[in-house]
Parts: C-alpha cells; sequence; structure tokens
C-alpha cells in the first residue's frame, strides 16, 4: 500500500473507515472521531500492533471513507456494516449496558417482559430504559391494561384472573374460542402508549365513562374514570421514559443537530458560520424541528439493525447524557429557542 497517496485526502471529521483486499473483500470497517488521524494511526513508524492489525495491513489494498457528521452517526453507521456484511476482521463489542429493553415477544398471546439481551425473534422491543423507571411504571400500566404475566398459561381461571389483573386469555369462551382478542387490543394499546400514540385509549376511556354516566351505571363509570385518570399519568411517565430530542454535535464553528426519536436518529443537519445569521437560528431550528417530528411516530424495534441502533444510541448517551436536549411534539417552539441558545454559542 502507498500510504501517502492513500491518505492525503482523508477528511478530519467523523466518519467511518473500510479496508479491502486485492478482490475487493470487506476486510474491516471502523469509525472514527477523525478520520484522517484514525486511519494514519494504522501506519504510525513503530509499529505497536497486534499481530491481527499487522496482517489486516499487509491484506489490505485500498481505504474507503464516508463522513457521518457525528461520532453517533459514524457509530451507528459502522454497526450497520458489520451487520449487513459481518468484514473479516471486525468483532462487535459487548460491553457492559446500564440500560434494558422492553420486549413484547412474538408468541400467539404475547408477553411483556424487561431483558438486557434482545434476541431477533420477530419480538417488538423498545429502549433504551432504566430498569428502576421502567419496572413501576409496567407494574401501574399492567393494572390497566391486564396483560398476561403467566409463564405457562393453563386452561383454568388462576389467581390473577379472580382479582381482575389478568384478561386470561388461556380460557376458553362457551363457543370455544378464547379471550384472546380483548388481550391482543392491551398490547397493542401497550404499544401504542410506548411509541407515544397512546392519548387516543384517553378518548376512549372518556366516551365510555360518560355512556355510563348517562345510563346511570355510576359505579362502573367511577371505575373508568378511575382508570382514565391512571393510564394519563402513565402515558406522561411513558413520554418521559421516551429518548425524545436533540444532541448538538460535530466541530466547533461547524455544529450539526441531531434528532433523536424513540432512541433513534430520525434525521441530522449541519450548519455552518455562514449559513444562517444569529438572529434567525430560531427559526432554522424551528424548521428542523417540524420536520424531524413529523408522523408517524416511531414505533418499536424489531430487525437486527434496530436493535443495535437502540443500543449503540443508549451506551451513547450514558456518557453524553447532559447534552440531550428534550423536545416534546407538542411544544416545538420552545424547544427551538433553548436549542437556538445553545446552538450560537457553537457559532
Amino acid at each position: 500500500m502507498s500510504t501517502p497517496d492513500l491518505l492525503a485526502d482523508l477528511p478530519q471529521g467523523p466518519g467511518v473507515y473500510s479496508f479491502r483486499d486485492s478482490r475487493g473483500r470487506l476486510l474491516y470497517v471502523g469509525k472514527a472521531i477523525n478520520l484522517r488521524n484514525r486511519v494514519r494511526s494504522y501506519f504510525r513508524a513503530g509499529g505497536g500492533h497486534s499481530p491481527l492489525t499487522r496482517r489486516l495491513k499487509h491484506m489490505a489494498v485500498r481505504i474507503e471513507h464516508r463522513e457521518t457528521g457525528s461520532e453517533l452517526e459514524a457509530l451507528v453507521a459502522e454497526a450497520h456494516a458489520i451487520l449487513t456484511s459481518q468484514p473479516l476482521f471486525n468483532v462487535l463489542g459487548t460491553s457492559e449496558r446500564h440500560h434494558v429493553f422492553l420486549r413484547i415477544t412474538a408468541e400467539p398471546v404475547a408477553r411483556v417482559l424487561v431483558t438486557s439481551d434482545p434476541v431477533v425473534d420477530g419480538s417488538r422491543y423498545f429502549c433504551p430504559f432504566r430498569r428502576k423507571e421502567l419496572e413501576p411504571a409496567l407494574e401501574a400500566l399492567q393494572k390497566v391494561l391486564k396483560w398476561r404475566r403467566c409463564t405457562r398459561m393453563e386452561p383454568a381461571r388462576c389467581l390473577e384472573r379472580q382479582i381482575d389483573r389478568c384478561l386470561a386469555p388461556c380460557v376458553p369462551e362457551i363457543d370455544g374460542s378464547r379471550l384472546a382478542t380483548r388481550h391482543d387490543e392491551a398490547i397493542e394499546a401497550l404499544d401504542r402508549v410506548l411509541s407515544g400514540r397512546g392519548r387516543w385509549l384517553l378518548g376512549d376511556l372518556d366516551f365510555q365513562m360518560r355512556v355510563a354516566s348517562k345510563a346511570l351505571e355510576f359505579e362502573r363509570a367511577a371505575a373508568i374514570r378511575d382508570r382514565l385518570q391512571a393510564l394519563e399519568r402513565l402515558i406522561v411517565r411513558a413520554s418521559a421514559l421516551r429518548i425524545e430530542g436533540v444532541l448538538i454535535t460535530g466541530s466547533p464553528g461547524r455544529p450539526r443537530l441531531l434528532a433523536l426519536r424513540a432512541g433513534r436518529i430520525a434525521c441530522g443537519e449541519g450548519l455552518a458560520p455562514d449559513d444562517v445569521r444569529k438572529a434567525d437560528l430560531p427559526a432554522f431550528v424551528l424548521r428542523f424541528l417540524r420536520a424531524a417530528w413529523r408522523p408517524p411516530e416511531p414505533g418499536s424495534a424489531r430487525t437486527a439493525a434496530e436493535l443495535r441502533e437502540l443500543d449503540l444510541v443508549a451506551r451513547y448517551l450514558e456518557r453524553h447524557a447532559d447534552d440531550l436536549i428534550p423536545v416534546s411534539r407538542l411544544r416545538l417552539e420552545a424547544a427551538s429557542e433553548a436549542i437556538a441558545d445553545r446552538l450560537g454559542l457553537q457559532l
């Protein structure tokens, strides 16, 4: 490899790089905050590399790169390339997680679990959550929606059903069918709550409460009212658990906005000093937020790539939690002012 020619044009910003051999096979994909410095380190005089790295240098004949604009985007791009191409020299990291996933299983009658080790088996996943925050929220929400909590369903009414804590999808009806339809509806309601679309439940319960009240069924109306109030509190709590906000990344003088929704990167946009005057920053940021928070709402993750992105974003935020500026879709104007103030300091 003639390293001076190959390295001369490498940029000094964040991105991903890759090595290929003489047959075009992808050997290795890496990420870097500074592409030029990172790739040059492979050819540092005096060695100091592992036998595996020396073998990689011997086999590689071509270097490719792609700028990403931020470290987080480089992390996600690297993971996606590794998952899809499986380069010869790559090994995905397995460092300790400080967050957990909420899992809705793909079983005929789904279960709701909290796990730190996602499995790609058709289950739906939501992340990132802190276990100490997620488990109390789920416990309260289960009392409202009443999905099953048993590991193995039995064809008889159990204690959970007797105390009205389960919809009993295992119990046969008179016609031989099971009470699974209502249970499926409860699981879909949970999915909507976790996806930020749970407020439709409030309107439905409010309608049921009014109907019961008009029919003079005051005890039933009071029970629905209590359920409505509990669900409203839980929707607010679930929304607070979701990662919804903006990161300001990039280099000094050339900041970049990254919109994170439901723990994933929704979009990003860079900004140079001459692109916009500081007085126009709120309008610029508001346009960015409106585009990033345009429906549909992000849903659950199912594929290996989606799960890896959730995991990477969560790990990144464990190190940069104070950098995230929260954003609510209902208060984009207020968020744009806060982001513009901080963005102005970076220009």
